[in-house]
């Protein structure tokens, strides 16, 4: 049966109120009927970045929802991922007309936060419109799907500097720290700058990145009044403003148009307070001062309730708020229990901002422009490998793509190319493929396989994005955009973890070799590694999520990983060499491959300490064979022996289980165990897989090569329980 449903116009309604009236009943569609809007199809791919992000915009164009009658019409615009279509997010709603239009750093901040879309990698989203009247349900026009890729990245604004005598700056232009243009209008620029614990001279002027360009200083000779609420500039020479020395902290604009310095607040120190505290609303909880990133921090344990920020222990100046957004003596900001970085940006006068950030809790603070800290490039790093080279990077004007073996051919997935491009081998000319022939540049016939010839012509390619493969050996390259595979095969799935380090192929720690999933395990053949490289797991192109083996791995054994964030020491390799490398799909180890082996062919790694200090605590063997006053014992750099580097070993009670490869005994080689200093010998401990004999000593029944596993119990000053297995 058809429901029919009414509405009282508004014009009755007033009607009605004058006098008397019988309403107007219109008719509204049933739901079967109700015309939906339709969305128009909406620009893309869209690419957002840090560089772009202040001033792009997306356009949103709809066609109006049709009810039968006239009537107020609330719109939405929603996004869902194209693989959980029915997870939808709003970006914006209560529109009334049937357009929109969404900023770069509003839609990025939705797609990333709250769809979860990740770092700089495309993915389909699907657009829709809502519409919504009154208690009715809620109608979708159609998807629109377009391609998105998001930043991770903080917005990113005009800057100039706050050039002055304290110490983080230093009379440098273009160093930290900075002013911002936060409407981009080249008009004002404000921000919070930390000047130090001791300012009573401090001097400073406003200036771009050199002197002479966009410097603002005091007028040559005039009077500065003392903490003045506005203080008038001049362009150019002038002189320093010296008129504030009272406070640490300064939150300054510099008014362009006028020109003025205008002091917005100042103090010494910002804190956190709530009865979401250990403290309650009694004392203040201190936050840090990031100088690089212009914010202040805090790592705090909270419980449900309720905080607020204020200045020097005080209620002189405080805020409040809610959404991540603060207002000066604001309400309570409600919180849930948890353990918190806290971030309070106090930059933009017109927009505090406040941010409970639960993963960054425990974590090294980020300096400018780095997230995790890693070893800093080489100037002009060495490139090993083949490389694709062209006009997308101005002829090796940047690194170019390197090219990763898949097990069967060089690869490089996903690669955005337009113009002219080369192979070359290394980074340099001396080795390189092109086109056969006389012409120049060749179209590249995609999806087909290509003849290359030694200093050959350039190539040229449409725009577009391709998976690019080299056979170097034949001589021959596809460069394919319909997701096929050369000689017809299927191609190896690309895993999301990449191999980052300071090998060539890196580009010294700026891009992944790729990994491809093939079986139990994610595979790069023929790195080319250098004697001591470093290098970790990472996923995907950003850091945040690393895996790691600290210390000097072994090769052709099994590598257990550990989670590689927060600075924890790299993997490195001794030998210099071209092998193969296995990522087990479960993470829980890698193996780094003779070209030839495979995991199969694997042994137990035998962890390497180096430097351990005169105080490690140090497992291991002494012996006939070996050595029984060995004076490098104790520092644990030899091969024989097994060594925990550990400061204080008194805080260390507990069971220790230490483990040994390859140690040889020859028959009637006398052995006894040694833990920090101590001996054990027979009757100290209990001994299998191996014929001992000797009433003091252990003495070997029989010769062999043995793997050892020591285990024990450690009181803080000696060991107990000791047990030794030997195995081959």
């Amino acid at each position: 049966m058809k429901i029919t449903k009414y509405f009282l116009s508004m014009a009755a309604a007033a009607a009605m109120v004058a006098g008397c009236y019988k309403p107007e009943m219109n008719q509204i569609a049933a739901p079967e009927d109700v015309v939906a809007p339709v969305l128009e199809a909406v620009e893309g791919p869209i690419e957002i970045t840090p560089s772009n992000m202040v001033d792009g915009v997306v356009a949103f164009t709809w066609s109006a929802a049709d009810y039968g009658v006239p009537t107020q019409i609330n719109y939405s615009l929603e996004a869902a991922t194209a693989a959980a279509p029915d997870a939808k997010v709003t970006i914006t709603s209560g529109i009334t007309t049937t357009s929109a239009e969404v900023d770069y750093e509003t839609l990025n901040a939705i797609l990333f936060n709250d769809l979860g879309l990740a770092d700089g990698v495309a993915e389909d989203v699907n657009f829709c419109i809502g519409v919504k009247v009154g208690e009715y349900a809620k109608i979708y026009s159609n998807v629109v799907t377009v391609s998105c890729k998001v930043t991770a990245a903080e917005k990113t604004y005009p800057t100039l500097t706050v050039a002055g005598s304290y110490a983080y700056n230093n009379w440098t232009p273009g160093k930290g720290q900075f002013v911002f243009d936060f409407d981009g209008t080249d008009t004002k620029y404000s921000g919070v700058i930390d000047f130090g614990e001791d300012v009573s001279a401090l001097q400073f002027k406003f200036v771009g990145t050199a002197w002479g360009q966009n410097e603002f200083s005091v007028p040559s000779g005039e009077a500065q009044a003392a903490e003045a609420a506005e203080l008038p500039l001049v362009a150019g020479g002038g002189d320093n403003i010296a008129a504030y020395t009272t406070h640490r902290y300064y939150s300054l604009t510099l008014d362009k148009t006028t020109p003025k310095v205008i002091k917005n607040f100042s103090f010494n120190s910002l804190g956190v307070i709530g009865d979401a505290t250990s403290t309650g609303w009694d004392a203040d909880t201190d936050m840090q001062f990031n100088a690089d990133k212009q914010r202040f921090y805090v790592d705090i344990t909270l419980i449900d309730g309720t905080i607020k920020f204020r200045v020097d222990d005080a209620w002189t100046l405080d805020w409040g708020g809610a959404d991540g957004l603060l207002e000066k003596g604001g309400a309570n900001i409600a919180v849930t229990a948890g353990d918190y970085r806290i971030y309070v940006n106090l930059n933009d006068p017109a927009k505090p901002t406040y941010e409970l950030n639960a993963k960054m809790y425990g974590k090294d603070e980020p300096t400018s422009g780095t997230t995790t800290p890693e070893p800093e490039p080489e100037p002009t790093p060495t490139v090993q490998g083949w490389g694709l080279v062209g006009e997308y990077n101005s002829w090796g004007g940047t690194p170019d793509i390197m090219l990763a073996s898949d097990g069967t051919y060089l690869v490089a997935k996903g690669v955005e190319l337009s113009g002219q491009v080369k192979f070359r081998k290394d980074g340099g000319w001396d080795v390189n493929f092109g086109a056969p022939g006389d012409v120049e540049p060749v179209e590249i016939a995609v999806n087909t396989e290509l003849e290359l010839v030694a200093g050959g012509k350039n190539f040229t390619i449409a725009a577009g994005t391709y998976d690019v493969y080299l056979d170097d050996a034949n001589a021959k390259a596809w460069f394919i955009n319909d997701g096929s595979y050369p000689g017809g095969g299927a191609a190896l799935e690309m895993s999301e973890w990449g191999l980052i380090g300071s090998l060539a192929a890196c580009n010294n720690w700026s891009a992944n070799i790729p990994l491809y999933v093939s079986g139990d395990y994610a595979v790069a053949k023929g790195v080319a590694f250098a004697a001591g490289d470093q290098f970790k797991f990472r996923k995907g192109e950003t850091w945040g999520t690393e895996l790691t083996y600290e210390g000097q791995i072994t090769i052709d054994a099994k590598l257990d990983l550990i989670d590689g964030t927060g600075g924890k020491q790299n993997s490195s390799i001794a030998d210099a060499g071209t092998y193969d490398v296995y990522l087990a799909n479960d993470l829980s180890a890698f193996y780094v491959m003779t070209p030839g082996k495979t995991p199969a062919d694997a042994g137990a790694a035998q962890k390497v300490y180096t430097d351990p200090s005169a105080e490690a605590f140090v497992v291991g063997f002494s012996g006939s064979a070996i050595g029984w006053d060995d004076p490098s014992f104790d520092q644990g750099d030899r091969a024989s022996f097994v060594s925990k580097n550990v400061t204080d070993a008194a805080t260390f009670a507990g069971t220790y289980e230490f483990k040994l490869e390859g140690l040889a005994v020859a028959a009637n080689d006398e052995l006894k165990v040694r833990i920090n200093g101590q001996w054990i010998g027979v009757g100290g401990a209990a001994v299998e897989g191996l014929t001992v004999t000797g009433t003091d000593n252990f003495i070997a029944g029989e010769a062999g090569t043995y793997n050892v596993v020591i285990t024990f119990a450690w009181d803080g000053s000696t060991h107990s329980d000791v047990k030794v297995v030997f195995s081959k």
